[in-house]
């Protein structure tokens, strides 16, 4: 993933209000917390989805367990999407 001045924006726009309107507020303190509201929140919207999976445990997942699953009525990852049909 590219990080654009366009994705920081977007990022930005998402941080929690409280800390957008806390960085401006006389208190050191609160201005700290909110400086770090508003970077962890910017990391994780940056980066967060990218960490999810690299830290996403591996199941194994063999092509007979799908066929158990759709004999099951699960739903076959290879049908389309959309409501199920009833057999005739």
């Amino acid at each position: 993933m590219t990080i654009t001045p366009d994705l920081i924006a977007d990022a930005l726009d998402g941080a929690p209000t409280w800390a957008k309107v806390a960085l401006t507020v006389p208190s050191p303190r609160l201005r700290e917390d909110a400086r770090r509201e508003v970077a962890r929140h910017i990391h994780t919207a940056l980066h967060g989805a990218l960490e999810a999976e690299r830290d996403q445990l591996r199941l194994p997942f063999e092509h007979d367990s799908i066929e158990r699953l759709v004999a099951l009525g699960g739903t076959d990852p290879e049908a389309s999407v959309g409501p199920r049909r009833r057999p005739e």
